[in-house]
């Protein structure tokens, strides 16, 4: 019989953390996570509740649900001290299942280090990323890993990125492709096109994707054609690669879009001119004095990881979203048939409009 809860939350303060932690970890598994659930629901009601510091000791707990349980916790933490409890799960971690849970959660602080243009986290923590790839015996783990590395740029990361775009593994292009759209660098626009006219509508969409985070107007000739392709979702790729590029050619052809024959391209051209326009506004406001107290007039792109993710993380059990306006990371691949099988540790080897599901 499951132990009776009796936990008073409101009593539990940073000053016991310690003799509760000694207490809790005792019990039987459901009642750890049955109490840990009854926290953070305190939390959530509870403005300038914290108990990141708690629930952190639990991140390498037996127990899977638990350890999952924290690191979907953990999602919007801005301690640094859950990046380094993260980093020390990956490289001891068996389950793939937390393995990428915990890459889910390395990349969101690895993307707002590079938001930031915090250069020296950044790299220190990509060349983290790069061992370990070099480290792991498991593709799809490596392919996860290699959407990441594109925040950082040097000749290793370029060497990797092009030799999976060149394998005729499909798993391996789309890693790639990723990892070019969260890089930003227009280096990587020939690449890029070569994709858009792939066989395969969800490379199509990506490069789509990827253009729209790289690209410049002058670059938008190169998305038309998709406006018309074959594919709804490699359609909707298209429209949102030329609104995140931006500009008054893009403007033109948003507008144009209203005679388009499929609902849902009309429906998403609209929205797209809307932001337009009411960017235009928010820029007509800016003054010198708005500018010095941090009021930046940037149109935002729509961020690259709330775009074409192959599979929703959010619908797996166990799993969430990790992106601070509530969608999700890029979940990997396929989650196999045994993913609960342990596999070799890698030791030992802002919300946006809705976007477009693009299912392999």
């Amino acid at each position: 019989m499951m132990e009776k809860e009796n936990i008073k939350t409101e009593k539990i303060n940073f000053n016991e953390f310690a003799s509760y932690y000694t207490s809790l970890k005792t019990k039987d598994d459901k009642v750890i996570l049955s109490e840990l659930s009854k926290l953070r629901k305190y939390e959530q009601k509870n403005k300038g509740t914290d108990y990141e510091s708690f629930m952190i000791k639990f991140i390498e707990h037996k127990n899977l649900s638990i350890r999952v349980f924290i690191l979907e916790y953990l999602k919007n933490s801005n301690d640094i001290t859950t990046l380094r409890e993260v980093k020390k799960t990956l490289m001891k971690e068996k389950n793939i299942r937390v393995i990428f849970k915990s890459i889910d959660l390395l990349e969101r602080w690895i993307r707002e280090f590079s938001h930031k243009n915090k250069t020296k986290e950044l790299n220190k923590n990509v060349e983290y990323v790069m061992n370990l790839i070099s480290q792991s015996g498991n593709k799809k783990v490596i392919n996860r890993l290699i959407e990441i590395i594109g925040y950082s740029d040097n000749k290793d990361i370029d060497s990797l990125i092009v030799k999976n775009l060149n394998t005729n593994n499909k798993s391996d292009k789309i890693s790639s492709i990723k990892s070019i759209r969260n890089s930003s660098n227009s280096k990587w626009i020939p690449f890029i096109q070569e994709f858009l006219d792939d066989n395969d509508p969800l490379i199509r969409a990506l490069a789509c994707s990827a253009l729209g985070n790289i690209g410049e107007e002058e670059h938008i000739d190169l998305l038309i054609d998709l406006l018309e392709d074959e594919n709804l979702d490699t359609q909707k790729s298209s429209v949102l690669a030329i609104y995140n590029i931006g500009g008054s050619y893009a403007l033109n052809l948003l507008e144009g879009l209203k005679f388009s024959t499929e609902p849902e391209i009309i429906k998403l051209s609209e929205k797209c001119v809307i932001e337009i326009n009411k960017e235009k506004q928010l820029d007509h406001t800016i003054t010198p004095e708005k500018l010095s107290e941090g009021f930046f007039g940037q149109r935002r792109k729509i961020s690259s990881n709330d775009e074409f993710d192959e599979y929703d993380a959010a619908n797996v059990e166990g799993w969430g979203s990790l992106n601070t306006d509530g969608t999700s990371f890029i979940a990997p691949d396929a989650i196999d048939d045994d993913i609960d099988d342990p596999i070799k540790s890698l030791s030992d080897y802002e919300k946006p409009m809705e976007q477009p599901d693009i299912d392999d």
